[in-house]
């Protein structure tokens, strides 16, 4: 049997009603920066335009699922793994190609423990570059709101980003004034990410920002099959991240100094845990070297 041939006069009603449900939504929310509702085959306002590079070619395909990618502006992308295993590293590149890309840095040093001569090492430019020693959570996202409402005074376009490192080594406000014993079972800190994920997830998609938050695996206790890793914080950076990235460290790379067999560097594999702009589970593996940071032809 033939298709019945749809009445076009029908298919003009429909798309006629589409338009003016659209219409009826954006004057609801006349007052959100970008329109509320668009038809899909439009230039989506949640699209990445731009991307920050990791330092690392492949890894910067692997997120992105195309050359010359990275680091998604608009979007969160969580850092984690375990010690020395080059997080504070692959952060400080999007420092770096912040400020070559013309945008402003902020780096959150909850830990104390940034070295500017680290930084020279991979080539950061320290007079552009910007660092905020915060010990409290709290503070750290208020001063996040506080930076984009002054810059976006100025300039509604310029790119900023925002490294946390890390959200392990950040406190609470209750928690600083409380003694060392377990009390809350640090349920504090999981309540001010979750809020904190809330407010500013819409804001950084609108206002041409990249948010980088690095944190640390703990172990699970009580799982017996699966995995028994889980990240401090709680489960909110996890869900509003659009890319979630694992290290490991594979091993370490040896050298010759004077002679001297000594480690050089190390080899570390970065898996895409998360992704909702590519293919997830993808898997890297890169050379660091302590003389020069990621070598960008060992992916």
């Amino acid at each position: 049997m033939a298709k019945k041939k749809v009445d076009e006069t029908v298919l003009d009603r429909q798309e006629n009603l589409a338009i003016d449900v659209m219409s009826m939504i954006n004057k609801q929310f006349k007052d959100i920066p970008d329109k509320a509702a668009h038809f899909v085959f439009d230039d989506l306002t949640t699209d990445v335009t731009d991307w920050i590079d990791t330092g690392c070619p492949e890894l910067n395909l692997a997120i992105s699922n195309r050359p010359n990618g990275g680091f998604p502006v608009g979007r969160i992308t969580e850092i984690y793994g375990a010690t020395s295993s080059g997080k504070s590293l692959l952060a400080s590149y999007a420092v770096k190609n912040t400020i070559e890309k013309g945008g402003i840095p902020i780096y959150f040093d909850t830990e104390f423990a940034l070295n500017k001569e680290f930084w020279k090492v991979i080539g950061v430019d320290t007079k552009k570059a910007m660092s905020v020693t915060l010990d409290l959570l709290e503070d750290v996202f208020e001063t996040m709101e506080n930076i984009i409402a002054k810059v976006r005074a100025t300039d509604k376009n310029k790119l900023i980003t925002f490294v946390v490192d890390s959200i392990m080594g950040g406190t609470t406000k209750n928690e600083s004034v409380s003694d060392f014993t377990k009390g809350g079972w640090n349920t504090e800190k999981s309540i001010v990410c979750s809020q904190a994920m809330r407010k500013l997830t819409p804001i950084i998609s609108r206002h041409n920002i990249c948010v980088i938050l690095i944190n640390q695996v703990r172990t699970n206790l009580g799982v017996t099959f699966g995995d028994d890793e889980t990240t401090s914080g709680g489960k909110a950076i996890a869900f509003h991240s659009t890319v979630r990235i694992k290290l490991k460290s594979k091993g370490k790379n040896q050298g010759e100094i004077n002679g001297i067999k000594t480690p050089v560097g190390i080899k570390v594999q970065a898996e895409i845990v998360k992704n909702k702009l590519g293919p997830p589970l993808r898997t890297v593996i890169y050379d660091i070297d302590f003389s020069r940071g990621i070598n960008p032809y060992s992916g």
